[in-house]
């Protein structure tokens, strides 16, 4: 079945602490690289080696969490079918809300560190959130489920709850 997306947006982290993250954890690994090179060329000694196996496993670490920082991004679409959240690298598939099971949707503004403990897939005993940065999104009335809310953060979050209403109004 074909079906249509009337709306679609993909977020990355924007903070700038984050950004200071990923930059520190790159010239780390950059570092540590350099310093384990110039040992290498200039002939580390056999007791030595161990020391530099430690120090390759911790500049492997700080480049593996600079890249998985950098491609962290929140993609959100909405079709015929649902709402469909997706966090890359953290799932490899499409978290889809039916309409079916969607009670309501509003723009809401909340506090990320307050209400959910920060930005990611956050649970509370508000409910669950899909929140990479800022403080406007949708909130999600559930039907069928304990717990009953879903925040979605979005930088459309006025876009994106038209498009989710406009498909429950065809329920």
């Amino acid at each position: 079945m074909n079906q249509t997306t009337s709306y679609r947006e993909s977020q990355k982290f924007r903070q700038w602490w984050m950004k200071v993250v990923i930059s520190a954890s790159a010239i780390g690994a950059i570092i540590i690289e350099s310093y384990i090179m110039r040992k290498i060329v200039m002939g580390a000694e056999a007791d030595g080696l161990p020391g530099l196996l430690l120090f390759q496993i911790v500049a492997l670490f700080l480049w593996s969490l600079s890249l998985f920082l950098y491609w962290l991004r929140l993609d959100i679409k909405v079709d015929s079918s649902g709402l469909h959240v997706k966090f890359r690298p953290l799932h490899r598939g499409w978290r889809v809300f039916q309409f079916e099971d969607i009670q309501s949707c509003q723009t809401v503004r909340y506090r990320p560190l307050f209400d959910y403990g920060g930005w990611g897939i956050r649970y509370s005993r508000k409910g669950k959130a899909y929140t990479v940065s800022g403080d406007n999104g949708i909130e999600l009335v559930l039907k069928r489920n304990i717990k009953r809310t879903v925040i979605v953060g979005s930088q459309r979050s006025q876009e994106l709850s038209q498009a989710v209403n406009d498909n429950l109004t065809r329920i």
